[in-house]
């Protein structure tokens, strides 16, 4: 059954006494479909009913008559759980976050990218380094990677992009409309504090050409990484050259 609560948390009294980190992220507002959001159902329940959040077929639609019904839990591990009441008479787990190590915010640090699959999850992107070598050899992959070399470090020809597809991708910090990716990515040469982009286009069906494209800027690190994402982006990671030279030929 759910009540009408408020939850307040002093996090820098907190983070004074314990060590805090960051397991999932609630909501942002914005037309970049970011997957720092967690499921529909629970982001409608978190947000007292008011998340304008698109609705996930996999999950059951909330209606008032569901509301005796359902149980938003977080576990002793910080999982919040959302279960339902079912036929049999148990509380059935209907979805979870995070639901496995890579779907915990930005599990593998800044430019870190995170894939389940692998027996080693996080690694560094090419042209990156970890930010703690023995922290990382050792597991803790929170310090995320740095870069190699700096950006701009002599001029923009210096500096190229990864093309790494379907990636999931924390949400960008900046957005204008372009014409081309061309557009898009010189744009990013041009200013010394771009870390990477992507280009959206979009399809003006009466014209058969681009209309309304977008283009995505990172201007801060970039975060929350994951490999193989359904419905990811293809994101343009922007490293030095002397730093992945040999990558480009893989």
């Amino acid at each position: 059954m759910i009540h009408d609560t408020t939850l307040c948390i002093n996090e820098s009294s907190v983070r004074s006494h314990f060590n805090i980190f960051r397991l999932w992220k609630s909501e942002e507002y914005g037309n970049f479909i970011s997957s720092d959001e967690m499921a529909s159902a629970i982001l409608y329940l978190l947000s007292n009913f008011t998340s304008t959040a698109v609705h996930n077929d996999s999950v059951p639609y909330l209606t008032s008559s569901l509301y005796t019904s359902i149980w938003l839990v977080m576990s002793f591990s910080g999982q919040i759980q959302y279960r339902m009441w079912d036929s049999e008479k148990v509380w059935s787990l209907i979805c979870a976050d995070p639901r496995d190590r890579c779907s915990v915010y930005n599990a593998c640090g800044n430019f870190g990218s995170c894939n389940s699959k692998n027996g080693l999850v996080c690694k560094c992107l090419p042209g990156f380094k970890p930010s703690s070598p023995d922290n990382w050899n050792h597991g803790d992959y929170s310090g995320g990677c740095t870069r190699k070399s700096t950006l701009c470090d002599n001029n923009a020809e210096s500096d190229t992009f990864l093309s790494l597809k379907m990636m999931k991708v924390g949400n960008p910090d900046s957005q204008f409309n372009a014409k081309s990716e061309v557009e898009c990515r010189v744009e990013c040469l041009n200013n010394c504090v771009c870390q990477a982009y992507v280009y959206e286009e979009v399809e003006n069906k009466k014209t058969g050409g681009s209309s309304n494209s977008t283009c995505w800027i990172w201007s801060q690190d970039v975060t929350n990484l994951q490999e193989d994402y359904d419905g990811g982006q293809n994101l343009q990671v922007r490293v030095a050259v002397s730093d992945i030279g040999m990558f480009l030929f893989l």
